[in-house]
């Protein structure tokens, strides 16, 4: 099943980045190359989004 991504999820997206960049946690570059993982259909958005909460869970630690 292909999903469209959105551009209002696009958006979502790159505001849940600010965090860890801010923290840096993830590098810009890394985040770039994430966003166009899930632009190009590599990633799920979905997994994505659980591989940056996983980040920022850790930093929590």
């Amino acid at each position: 099943m292909i999903t469209t991504i959105t551009d209002k999820d696009k958006t979502k997206f790159h505001i849940l980045l600010r965090e860890p960049i801010n923290l840096n946690l993830i590098q810009p570059k890394e985040a770039q190359e994430l966003i166009e993982a899930v632009e190009n259909g590599h990633i799920p958005l979905h997994e994505a989004y659980q591989l940056v909460m996983n980040i920022l869970k850790e930093q929590k630690k």
